[in-house]
């Protein structure tokens, strides 16, 4: 299924949601901890009351979940949200003055999301879990129109729902493999900060879960962050990886290489990683130090499939140059089926005259055929 955050039809997904719960138990302190997390990301309270703050939200959270629970079992349904967390800090569990002080801050806080259908309101019906899908693919970019409190609030939650899904799959027989996937993290974690620890938690503890997370993005900068602007969270993620892709690099690679520990064979097996067309390779590095094993891995779509699913900006020319010239002769599936007949490998810039000089040789060729002929064009044309 494909989801995603629509700005005309507000609808969430509640962090406090907990398979737990649903089963008649408390939940985890993961799960509370989440929630605290969730909570701190809205309120922002100042850095002097933060470790505070912390500690008198899990303990209110964890008030609204016993309360909840013990409404369950006594028959009537109750899914905790951000409301039943700001009733509760009207009368906080310990009576100290700064204790009362930090729950006041909390509320006035929070107050100005109560009944926001972004955070304070139940799952809506499209992203609750079920037990039979297959594939998710959560959007984010939607996200970008709303408040940024908001927008990290919506991208963390939906950091934690793979994670929570994970557990879920994981929770009946088998433990299944699962793969979770972020891709274009060069935009997602300088965009949404605090969504790095909560991914830091999935790669962490994914394993004994038989969770994979893969995280891809266009440079390793994207990850660590910059001297000027560094990510720890992203840093440490990158550097306890259990396993890298690496494509070509372009530019200083050397941080990279020595995060990852590569000897000098599998740097020099990147710098020889070819661009332009052609089969696509990655180094795949597994572990670190001296158990660490490196391979070159090459992708190599089959010829029709590669003109088929051509981007190389050359390539994407190539074909421009033959439907003009061919379209009326022959259908679109012919057109690649020449090019594929006679540039299996793709095409580079260099080889384009070549090309026009082929294609003009078939029109001289086609326009014989249709001359000779009195029926229709040929069904196929793969000539030279």
């Amino acid at each position: 299924s494909y989801l995603k955050f629509d700005p005309n039809d507000p609808a969430t997904i509640n962090i406090w949601d907990s398979p737990e719960l649903d089963r008649g138990q408390m939940p985890s302190e993961a799960q509370i901890t989440a929630v605290v997390n969730d909570t701190l990301l809205l309120a922002k309270p100042d850095p002097h009351l933060l470790r505070r703050a912390e500690d008198l939200l899990r303990l209110i959270v964890t008030e609204v979940y016993r309360n909840a629970l013990a409404a369950r079992r006594s028959g009537y349904y109750m899914e905790p949200t951000l409301g039943h967390l700001i009733d509760l800090l009207r009368t906080p569990p310990i009576n100290d003055q700064q204790i009362i002080e930090c729950a006041n801050e909390l509320r006035l806080a929070l107050e100005g999301f109560r009944h926001n259908p972004w955070v304070d309101a139940t799952t809506a019906p499209r992203f609750r879990l079920t037990s039979n899908a297959q594939l998710e693919v959560f959007e984010l970019d939607s996200v970008e129109l709303l408040p940024q409190r908001l927008q990290e609030a919506l991208a963390t939650r939906v950091a934690h729902r793979c994670i929570v899904s994970a557990q879920t799959a994981a929770t009946v027989g088998p433990k299944p493999q699962t793969l979770v996937i972020f891709d274009e993290c060069g935009h997602i974690l300088p965009k949404f900060p605090a969504i790095s620890a909560t991914i830091e938690r999935l790669a962490r503890t994914g394993r004994k879960e038989n969770v994979t997370t893969l995280l891809a993005s266009q440079a390793y900068e994207d990850f660590t962050g910059t001297p000027a602007r560094p990510n720890p969270a992203g840093a440490a993620l990158a550097a306890t990886s259990g396993f890298k892709l690496i494509g070509r690099q372009i530019g200083d690679w050397s941080r990279l290489a020595e995060d990852a520990r590569l000897s000098e064979i599998a740097r020099a097996a990147v710098e020889r990683i070819p661009s332009g067309s052609g089969p696509r390779q990655w180094l795949f590095v597994v572990g670190s130090g001296d158990d660490q094993w490196a391979e070159v891995l090459s992708v190599t779509l089959g010829p029709i499939q590669l003109w088929t699913f051509a981007t190389n900006p050359v390539e994407r020319e190539a074909r421009r140059l033959v439907h003009e010239a061919l379209g009326g002769l022959i259908s679109n599936f012919e057109q690649l089926l020449w090019l594929a007949a006679n540039f299996p490998n793709g095409i580079s810039a260099e080889q384009l005259p070549l090309l026009v000089a082929k294609i003009s040789r078939i029109q001289l060729e086609l326009a014989a055929q249709f001359q000779n002929s009195s029926t229709e064009a040929p069904a196929s044309y793969q000539g030279n």
